[in-house]
């Protein structure tokens, strides 16, 4: 066991070992019986040993595979099973072309699998092995207390960071943002960071963002001081009154002894623009058609969000753009609606069920 000097952290190192594979590329991973998790190969420092060195022998001790060492990957640091902290360096690398497979399984590794990225975020076991996507567009313009992002406590670069100019400003600007400072890997092998990365994309899809929205928006930012939070006061007060104003209207109509016994449920937030509503219907197209044409009120199906399935039963409300009246009125239009469709519809999935139990 190595300690770094002078901090008493346990110091380790590690690699992402990739390789290209069908037209994408695939990660290493390796499994440990004695924990029972999935990570990518890593180990403690030796006595005296360089992190550089130590995480190529890693590398061949846990997958059976020679490296050659790429860039260098931002630093995890957290705390180990017994409460330590621990430092792991790690780097990007790819096995030495032609070389051999020597992997045998062991008691410390006995599984190593190639996975696609996306599956093998999924297979990691801890978040520190990961990055965290920030998505933050309303909070410059929710009331109350502002928490600090995750991206200003970010000391590794492990936060990517998006936000919005749109919700924050005005939504005529169609402006967002992202910090990303992550080094990333190039495909000639050099290195940069993931926003010019970024930017390479974006220039291929849009020619180019609106120079008076960039313009208008700069202006307000110099105006305010950097800060927009402060340039938006009356935004942010009328954003608040009408999800307050939402909320209270929500609970008028579906008292807590009636929405039990509908099935109806909503979260509550602090800020933003949107709430989700949970009813006891598959809200589709054909009850969001029935919704606007009966009952002259409208929603976005929360299906719409899940590309992979799920949200059938949700539904989401935007408060952003109404007022006190249309507000009182909209989520009464909507009540009744909700009614109709529980009374003609029942639960969902009990009509296919009654059909099933009649065969």
């Amino acid at each position: 066991m190595a300690d770094a000097p002078g901090t008493g952290e346990i110091h380790a190192a590690g690699m992402v070992l990739w390789q290209s594979s069908g037209g994408g590329r695939e990660v290493a991973l390796v499994h440990r019986p004695r924990y029972d998790d999935w990570s990518f190969p890593k180990g403690k420092l030796a006595h005296g040993e360089h992190p550089l060195l130590a995480a190529v022998r890693e590398v061949a001790e846990e997958t059976g595979r020679r490296a050659t060492l790429g860039r260098p990957l931002p630093t995890a640091r957290y705390e180990d099973r017994a409460g330590r902290p621990k430092r792991v360096d790690y780097w990007a690398g790819r096995p030495v072309p032609g070389g051999q497979d020597s992997f045998r399984p062991n008691h410390e590794v006995d599984t190593v699998d190639w996975l696609p990225v996306p599956m093998a975020r999924g297979r990691l076991s801890y978040p520190h092995d990961v990055l965290i996507l920030e998505d933050s567009p309303y909070r410059l313009v929710s009331p109350g207390q502002q928490l600090p992002t995750l991206k200003s406590l970010d000391r590794e670069r492990r936060v990517v960071h998006l936000g919005s100019f749109s919700k924050s400003v005005f939504p005529g600007a169609r402006l967002g943002f992202v910090i990303a400072d992550q080094v990333v890997a190039d495909g000639a092998g050099g290195s940069g960071l993931l926003a010019g990365e970024l930017i390479k994309i974006k220039s291929m899809v849009t020619v180019n963002t609106s120079p008076l929205s960039q313009a208008v928006v700069a202006g307000m930012i110099l105006r305010s001081g950097g800060q927009i939070s402060r340039a938006n006061p009356d935004a942010v007060a009328h954003y608040g009154n009408a999800m307050r104003a939402t909320l209270d209207q929500l609970e008028r109509r579906f008292p807590c002894e009636r929405r039990t016994a509908l099935g109806v449920r909503w979260n509550k937030p602090s800020g933003g623009f949107f709430l989700t509503l949970r009813v006891p219907f598959q809200a589709d197209n054909a009850a969001l058609a029935r919704s606007a044409q009966e009952f002259g009120v409208i929603w976005t199906p929360m299906s719409y969000f899940y590309p992979l399935g799920g949200g059938e039963c949700s539904i989401r409300l935007s408060t952003s753009y109404l007022s006190q009246d249309d507000i009182v009125e909209g989520i009464a239009r909507l009540a009744r609606f909700i009614e109709s469709q529980a009374g003609a519809g029942g639960e969902p999935g009990q009509e296919r069920l009654s059909r099933g139990r009649k065969g």
